[in-house]
């Protein structure tokens, strides 16, 4: 489950063209309900 995490946050690492959202945003709206 983490791994799958760190994956998907990988594919959210990209050069940042959208500053406003972050990994950690990022996951706040992957683990939300």
């Amino acid at each position: 489950e983490l791994k799958r995490q760190e994956n998907l946050l990988k594919s959210y690492d990209l050069p940042t063209e959208i500053p406003k959202i972050k990994k950690e945003d990022v996951l706040t709206i992957l683990m939300g309900d």
